[in-house]
């Protein structure tokens, strides 16, 4: 569990990030959001995220 002081930090780099246009992902490893914005992921977890949103949108057309 993040201390208050980092998890305002990661908060803030979040509300950055998403003002500039990108994306977050989700820890499902931790159970939540970890403050981390999506570009900053390995190569293999935004591999993951790219299959998830893909396969969502997938079921929303069908």
């Amino acid at each position: 569990m993040l201390d208050p002081e980092d998890r305002m930090a990661c908060l803030t780099r979040a509300r950055a990030h998403l003002a500039a246009g990108g994306r977050l992902a989700l820890d499902s490893a931790h159970g939540g959001y970890d403050g981390s914005p999506l570009d900053e992921r390995p190569r293999k977890m935004l591999i993951v995220a790219t299959r998830r949103e893909r396969s969502g949108r997938e079921r929303r057309r069908a």
